[in-house]
């Protein structure tokens, strides 16, 4: 049991209870030893109850605590699945060894400068650096670790309140879209594939602009043939090798849009031999984006991901002259601003054509 002076206005206090050893450092702005004497007082009684938590706790142990009580029991597998990865590709690897109460704002700053020169995991983008985004979700999962053991009393200081991402945007990360021409040869060469269902669910992605997982988490219930409706209210995924349902990733993601005629016409058409629950039940979540992948490059069609067939029915309605506000909401957006700051390009692109309409005036 002792007092130790280890810095300035930095004390570390020990104590022994029920053959376990308890230490904690603790600053001080005063030179009191009464005061300094009461604390440590209290704290070992604290130990004593049982109320004291482990101090010596590692990055990578506290993450497994972190993941069984809070994490685990509070979100969906799809987000388990996403901080599972980060903890494994990002955080364990570089953070892991170090002690919760050694994690200095330099040490998470040298963290973050290895994320923002670093390339991303997956294969099929070698050499890619890491997005903004990504940056930012593994760095809100460490932060949120963090805040956690402040919380709780591990750590008697926030290292995170004194760290700033400073992200710049990233020339690589600009977004990746088909134009007109492109849009209207892909759907020509479509037509042409032999199996019609991953072709439709390319088209699919195209006329609707609704997520991967949107689209996999659409039943036959979810269309109003009638009206050519179709609502969003869940999405299916794969987690851990199983299509597995979740919610939608936000609020504002439930949502009805309106389909085109064609899409409305093969689904009727689709209706009639299928006797699944889902839409594309048929069809695997993971081979259909290797598959397009494929397709595309063996056609020699401009490379974009899966994901940019969302990108590019949004682009092209913002060209066709729809207003922001209806293409937020068909997009699932919780606010115009996130629209506004994806398609920054087609903004800018428009707002140069709205000049040379004005002096053609």
């Amino acid at each position: 049991m002792s007092i130790r002076k280890n810095g300035k206005n930095s004390y570390r206090f020990e104590c022994m209870v029920n053959h376990k050893r308890f230490s904690k450092t603790f600053r001080f702005y005063t030179e009191s030893k009464t005061e300094i004497e009461k604390k440590f007082l209290e704290w070992k009684l604290a130990c004593e109850k049982n109320q004291f938590m482990n101090t010596d706790y590692t990055m990578e142990e506290f993450s497994k605590v972190w993941m069984e009580n809070y994490v685990e029991p509070n979100c969906t597998a799809y987000v388990i699945k996403n901080y599972k990865s980060n903890l494994k590709n990002w955080i364990v690897p570089e953070l892991g060894h170090y002690k919760l109460q050694d994690i200095s704002p330099m040490v998470l700053d040298g963290f973050i400068n290895l994320l923002k020169n670093s390339s991303t995991k997956y294969v099929y983008r070698e050499n890619k650096k890491l997005s903004n985004g990504t940056i930012e979700k593994v760095y809100e999962n460490v932060r949120t670790m963090i805040t956690l053991a402040y919380k709780k009393g591990i750590i008697n200081q926030n290292p995170c309140d004194r760290v700033a991402l400073n992200l710049k945007k990233n020339t690589d990360e600009k977004l990746h879209f088909w134009s007109v021409e492109d849009y209207k040869k892909v759907l020509s060469m479509l037509e042409k594939v032999p199996d019609q269902n991953k072709a439709f669910v390319v088209e699919f992605a195209l006329k609707t602009g609704l997520r991967r997982s949107e689209m996999f988490g659409i039943s036959w219930g979810d269309i109003d043939f009638e009206n050519g409706t179709i609502s969003v209210n869940k999405t299916r995924q794969k987690v851990n090798g199983k299509m597995t349902i979740c919610p939608c990733k936000t609020a504002s993601s439930v949502r009805v849009i309106t389909a085109p005629q064609s899409i409305i016409e093969k689904l009727k058409a689709l209706r009639k031999d299928s006797n699944t629950m889902y839409i594309f039940e048929n069809i695997d979540y993971d081979n259909i984006t290797s598959w397009y992948r494929g397709w595309i490059r063996k056609n020699n069609l401009p490379y974009i991901r899966f994901h940019d067939l969302r990108h590019t029915h949004a682009s092209l309605l913002l060209y066709k002259g729809i207003d922001i506000k209806t293409i937020s909401e068909r997009l699932g957006h919780s606010n115009i601003g996130t629209t506004m700051n994806i398609y920054t390009h087609v903004m800018k692109e428009l707002d140069k054509k709205a000049s040379e309409a004005i002096e053609a005036i």
